[in-house]
């Protein structure tokens, strides 16, 4: 009859590994699956470290995140905007303030529920401003802040920039108005396309494009029939 091999170490059985144990396991096995002895010395003790400062900048959440919609826009066209705001803090947002444009004319700000929003326009035909105050967004919420805008019919295609600022219920500020591809980078709304005739326009158009050739031929008919002398 057979019996099993004893273990090595006068037949004692090998301790469970603890949860820490584990993990400790789980990261080396993850992050550093190579032997140890294919690193250089001085990283050998460093490893499990290096490994723990990995997982906890992955790991770390952006503190806040702002989005506009829609991404593009056309000149003279009416356009619902609606700025987005993701809290993942443990502070609540309690004031949301917006920069409009200067080329976007605000027709209307929807009104939502639980906040007051004010309006006002900077001098010297500078941006408007629109702040939104009184409510809560949350821990894991969303809030959407809506207004409606007309772009002006003779807007360049560029990229408009829409700074925004957060105040959370502790009193701090955090703003997004860099460049593109910065950390707390502005939403932008791009400008496509240019101004678009209605079916109307292009008839109205097209008659007076015919009334102009009209005449042109009549007065060219008129120069060359020979005047009658007495």
């Amino acid at each position: 009859m057979k019996t099993g091999k004893r273990e090595e170490g006068g037949g004692k059985s090998k301790a469970a590994p603890t949860p820490s144990n584990r993990s400790e396991l789980l990261l080396r096995l993850f992050l550093f699956p190579l032997p140890s002895s294919l690193f250089p010395s001085f990283i050998r003790p460093m490893r499990f470290t290096i490994a723990i400062l990995i997982l906890a900048l992955m790991a770390t959440p952006a503190t806040a995140q702002v989005a506009i919609a829609p991404s593009t826009t056309e000149p003279a066209s009416w356009e619902r905007f609606s700025l987005r705001i993701i809290n993942q803090t443990d502070t609540p947002t309690v004031s949301v303030q917006l920069e409009v444009p200067a080329a976007i004319s605000v027709l209307g700000v929807d009104p939502r529920a639980g906040w007051a929003f004010e309006t006002a326009v900077t001098p010297d035909s500078g941006p408007t401003v629109i702040t939104w105050r009184g409510g809560q967004v949350r821990r894991g919420e969303f809030g959407e802040f809506v207004f409606l805008g007309r772009l002006k019919a003779d807007a360049r295609q560029e990229e408009l920039v829409f700074p925004v600022k957060i105040e959370r219920a502790n009193g701090s500020v955090v703003e997004w108005r860099n460049r593109r591809g910065e950390d707390y980078a502005a939403p932008r709304v791009e400008v496509a396309g240019t101004v678009r005739v209605s079916a109307a326009g292009q008839i109205l158009l097209a008659g007076l494009a015919l009334g102009v050739a009209i005449v042109a031929l009549v007065v060219a008919i008129a120069g060359r029939v020979p005047r009658r002398t007495a």
